[in-house]
């Protein structure tokens, strides 16, 4: 009987599992680092390093962009807000076997930002987690 119930729970823990796969696992983001720089106003800075992204639908159904986000991280898992980003690269969708190239910039408040080293896809856009 206990087999039994753990086969019905290892069951329906996998269909949820693929019902609620990460449309971000169909998106390949290549990102080349570019830019560093930096702004200042009065008392206040801050720190700002580019990348060129493309991203590549490797997947078989349309990609909604607009649910995405692009988050760019350090080697320790540190993420970076975004600060400005080419609109192409969240609006609309993107259909299977297509890319999009664009320009993401992230900012902070110091140099760390610098240090940023890989830029990934993320549905967890209002979050400031490492997500």
């Amino acid at each position: 009987m206990k087999v039994k119930s753990l086969l019905s729970v290892l069951a329906f823990s996998s269909i949820s599992l693929i019902a609620h796969a990460a449309e971000t696992d169909n998106l390949a983001v290549y990102s080349t680092q570019q830019d560093k720089g930096a702004t200042s106003l009065g008392k206040q800075a801050f720190h700002t390093k580019s990348f060129d992204v493309t991203l590549a639908n490797i997947g078989d159904k349309d990609a909604d962009l607009s649910k995405l986000c692009l988050k760019a991280y350090n080697g320790h898992g540190k993420a970076f807000k975004l600060d400005t980003i080419d609109e192409t690269l969240t609006t609309g969708k993107l259909a299977p076997k297509k890319t999009l190239k664009g320009t993401a910039v992230f900012a902070s408040n110091d140099e760390s930002v610098y240090d940023a080293s890989i830029v990934k896809l993320s549905d967890y856009c209002n979050s400031h987690d490492n997500k």
